[in-house]
């Protein structure tokens, strides 16, 4: 780690970068929960100007030669960013995230898993132990005539419990890498477990736990090996084009969903996404730049269509274009963790890709971390990344 006398202005802009964006996250997160907040006025306009004003200086103090790849994939975000933003501008989010991906370039991946992981665990126990004992409303969903009844542990929906329940386990696997303990893995699966008895979303329980049997694979194959060379190819190239195997194959099955047995089955086990999703390309249909998309509404029951895979939803409201390079950014983390041989963390990558396939969680900002980290190190040892800067700042060997 550097010394404190080493700390230099670039070091203290990306410090403040990562508070900001801890900060978004913990406001993000209770602005779906059942505490009552009187939140300062204006509050994220001026989280977003210090946001802005953030990712500026650090661009401005980036000392290292970018390569043309990395040069055209912020063009490009900015690009889509904005065109959606002008096609639907109460997407006021949109900007944040825009930034939050800008701003994180270089940054190592385990600091940005760190400024996500500790308000989001904090704000998750919090939360879920005032809701078990009764201080804030546990808001219940009863489904199919009292068969199911879905508790939202504090929150507004149960979504914004699982899902950040999730990107947490995802940020806390990042951190502890293959050093992580069975122990831990199992007191994880227990949570998993007692999430899934309050919210029943089999989604999050089938994701985490494949994650954590991963985790195991992994584990026992480094014991095995000293150190992990290679995956075997099967796995080597699904988990490299997850995005677009998981991002084309769902769209594709959505467009070609009929009445027949094999998929009314599949549509039941997915909670009817794939006539749902197909109702709103019926309604809607594919545009290159976006459009803006009303679905289901209590009020109206204009459509009679909700839209939460992730990947169809992307094509839908901010068109085609977005989508491709969405998906061209997704690819290019999956790669530079297969070339740096980062094999966890392209594991998690994989099983992000996956997730989006049910749920929108991704694109929430107190959900989904993983989508700022495009650009950013995916150094393993962040000591190394601190000498490599000290290095170049000083001309010296460290």
């Amino acid at each position: 780690m550097l010394k404190l006398k080493n700390i230099t202005y670039k070091d203290i802009i990306e410090y403040f970068y990562l508070i900001i964006s801890a900060l978004m996250v913990a406001y993000y997160f209770l602005l779906n929960t059942m505490f009552e907040i009187n939140w300062p006025e204006n509050i994220m306009l001026h989280l977003r100007v210090a946001l802005i004003s953030v990712v500026i200086l650090r661009l401005l103090t980036l000392n290292k030669e970018k390569d043309v790849k990395t040069g055209i994939l912020i063009l490009l975000i900015l690009l889509v960013f904005y065109e959606a933003y002008v096609h639907d501008n109460t997407q006021g989010d949109l900007v944040n995230i825009m930034f939050m991906m800008i701003g994180a370039i270089d940054i190592p991946i385990k600091r940005i898993a760190t400024a996500y992981f500790i308000p989001t665990y904090s704000l998750l126990l919090y939360t879920i132990l005032d809701a078990l004992k009764g201080s804030i409303v546990n808001f219940t969903y009863v489904q199919n005539q009292g068969a199911r009844v879905r508790y939202c542990l504090g929150a507004t929906h149960y979504f914004y419990i699982t899902c950040p329940f999730f990107y947490a386990i995802c940020a806390y696997l990042i951190l502890r890498s293959l050093k992580i303990t069975y122990i831990e893995l199992a007191i994880i699966e227990i949570t998993n477990i007692f999430i899934y008895y309050f919210c029943r979303s089999r989604n999050y329980l089938v994701c985490i736990t494949i994650l954590l049997l991963g985790v195991i694979y992994l584990k026992r194959k480094e014991k095995k090996a000293g150190r992990i060379e290679k995956l075997p190819l099967p796995l080597d190239m699904v988990f490299s084009f997850s995005p677009i195997i998981f991002g084309l194959g769902s769209i594709g099955m959505i467009l070609s969903y009929s009445d027949s047995a094999i998929m009314n089955f599949l549509n039941k086990l997915v909670s009817n996404r794939l006539s749902l999703c197909l109702k709103g390309y019926q309604v809607y249909g594919f545009s290159l730049w976006g459009q803006k998309i009303v679905t289901f509404s209590s009020k109206t029951n204009r459509n009679g269509f909700v839209i939460d895979s992730g990947y169809f939803f992307i094509a839908l409201k901010y068109g085609v274009f977005f989508l491709g390079v969405f998906l061209y950014a997704l690819f290019l983390m999956n790669c530079k963790a297969r070339e740096e041989k980062r094999w966890l963390l392209l594991f998690i990558l994989t099983m992000n890709a996956l997730q989006f396939v049910i749920d929108r969680g991704m694109f929430y900002i107190s959900c989904n971390f993983l989508l700022w980290c495009v650009l950013s190190d995916f150094s393993d040892d962040l000591s190394l990344k601190d000498e490599a800067d000290l290095m170049s700042k000083t001309g010296n060997d460290v």
